[in-house]
């Protein structure tokens, strides 16, 4: 069994036995991690200005629905509910190179995540636009300069392609980048602190909180169209990286 399906197959059991949050977050991480890397081998992949590959938009596809849905519109909101049932000011643990302490990693992701989805939005419709079928009747009509009108979208299409190859690139580092050091700061501070410090009473309750926003927010459908989005990835990035060492 790979460990994609050893953490899908956990994430599953800790469903069907009411686990722990914790357990079951962090089974959501490792999966995550996945996708993360899978998204990283993208970025280098298809977000050179000077072209190289062509997207693959299906893989593009599958892995922004799954951190828009799997990550942010589940993950991040059950997390939110549970710490702040657990007593844990999120502020106060989130630190900084700066020193500051701010809790903006999950708004910070959805920022990147818009942006990546937007570029790869323009550079599908960028792509798709072709050369143009008819000319406007105040155009001149000689054919010269019909061509180089032609050639002037054309080049200006390939400037907004490229414009928007390194904004995938950048939104897609910034998202791994941002979400991996989240992760293991939860893991390293905030868990351990509820582990630690929360009263026993405080972490039924939380843990009751964390269940019944899992209710209200998880689709069962959707959940397994994620994990499968997440297996195809793996193995379309990751399998494929293995067989060419």
């Amino acid at each position: 069994m790979t460990t994609l399906n050893r953490e899908i197959s956990s994430l599953r059991s800790f469903e069907s036995v009411n686990a722990e949050p914790i357990d079951v977050l962090f089974a959501e991480h490792r999966i995550t991690e996945q996708a993360l890397n899978c998204l990283e081998r993208m970025a280098e992949r298809w977000s050179s200005p000077a072209g190289g590959d062509d997207l693959d938009w299906t893989a593009v596809h599958e892995a922004i629905v799954f951190f828009q849905t799997f990550v942010e519109d589940w993950h991040f909101r059950r997390e939110e509910a549970y710490f702040a049932a657990s007593g844990v000011r999120l502020e106060s643990i989130e630190i900084h190179e700066s020193g500051k302490c701010t809790f903006h990693d999950h708004q910070r992701c959805a920022t990147h995540l818009r942006g990546l989805a937007e570029a790869v939005e323009v550079i599908a419709s960028r792509s798709t636009a072709g050369q143009p079928d008819h000319l406007d009747p105040a155009t001149p009509a000689r054919e010269d300069d019909q061509q180089a009108l032609r050639a002037e979208e054309q080049a200006l299409q390939a400037e907004e392609i490229a414009a928007a190859r390194r904004r995938f690139g950048e939104h897609a580092r910034a998202y791994v980048d941002i979400l991996l050091k989240h992760i293991e700061n939860e893991e390293d501070f905030m868990y351990p602190i509820i582990v630690r410090d929360a009263p026993p009473q405080t972490k039924r309750a939380a843990a009751a909180v964390f269940r019944q926003v899992s209710r209200e927010t998880i689709d069962a459908e959707k959940l397994n169209e994620c994990l499968a989005a997440v297996g195809n990835l793996v193995e379309r990035f990751v399998g494929s990286a293995k067989d060419s060492t």
